[in-house]
């Protein structure tokens, strides 16, 4: 008798081969093949770790639940997917009605502007002197700016948010302050400021020093020089004279008005002072 069994032969046997286990079966004498026993759980555990010994595979860290506590949940892809759709529609939902909020309770912006202003007097009949071209008005540089700016202390001031000029208040006093003039002098005397200027004309430059509206009341302290061409010849020099002022005029406006009511009368007596002193 063979010392293999049937049907197995030398060539056959293969030791470490990765071959899947199959669990061993018996034969009758009849040559009836038997079925295989049922494997139970601790033979398939000990029949994994010998196949993973053989495999040379690294053994997976043993991790013990802690009893008693849930199992983690585990959400599906597609439920992965609505929970962040559902989170990003309610932030959505959350920064819309938040700036429509904003924007519905934010005040108007309020724009100003200055206005020439009639003279007192009818514009002279005569005229002497030469004619004379408004070159620039300056105004001081906490004043120079888009928003409205109020005195509310010494060395204080308040700016408006919602309260602008509707154009640079320097190019806009010039403007005005040569209407003004234009007002108050007789025709051909006062040279639109972006003219050339003749010979024999005369430029005036303009200072505001400081402007303020307080209790009704619009004050400003300005200086105006008026400077000749240089005469003909080597020796011919530009001459100049400067004149300072105090003006102050009532208000009867509130707010960004008043500012703009008040800076255009003050500017209407600066022209009356200028023209009674050519």
């Amino acid at each position: 008798m063979s010392r293999f069994p049937l049907g197995i032969g030398p060539a056959r046997i293969r030791i470490g081969a990765s071959r899947p286990f199959s669990p061993p079966v018996s034969r009758s004498d009849t040559g009836e093949v038997a079925r295989p026993k049922a494997v139970t759980e601790g033979a398939q555990r000990r029949i994994i770790w010998s196949r993973r010994w053989e495999l040379n595979l690294p053994r997976a860290p043993s991790v013990t639940p802690l009893r008693g506590a849930p199992p983690p949940p585990r959400l599906a892809p597609q439920g992965r997917w609505r929970e962040s759709a559902s989170l990003l529609a309610g932030l959505s939902v959350f920064v819309v009605a938040f700036c429509l909020t904003a924007c519905g309770h934010s005040d108007a912006t309020h724009f100003f502007t200055l206005f020439p202003v009639a003279p007192a007097q009818p514009a002279a009949a005569a005229w002497v002197g030469p004619p004379i071209r408004l070159r620039r008005v300056a105004i001081p540089p906490a004043l120079d700016r888009v928003e409205l700016v109020r005195e509310t202390a010494p060395g204080e001031v308040k700016i408006s948010d919602f309260e602008h000029w509707a154009a640079p208040l320097g190019q806009t006093a010039v403007q005005v302050l040569a209407q003004d003039l234009a007002a108050r002098l007789p025709a051909g005397a006062v040279i639109p400021p972006a003219a050339p200027l003749p010979p024999s004309a005369v430029d005036v430059d303009v200072d505001i020093l400081a402007f303020n509206v307080a209790d009704g009341q619009a004050v400003m302290q300005a200086s105006w020089s008026e400077i000749a061409r240089p005469s003909a010849g080597p020796k011919g020099a530009q001459t100049s004279s400067t004149r300072l002022v105090e003006l102050a005029a009532p208000v009867d406006a509130s707010g960004g008005l008043a500012e703009a009511q008040g800076l255009s009368r003050l500017l209407g007596e600066l022209a009356d002072r200028i023209a009674r002193a050519r």
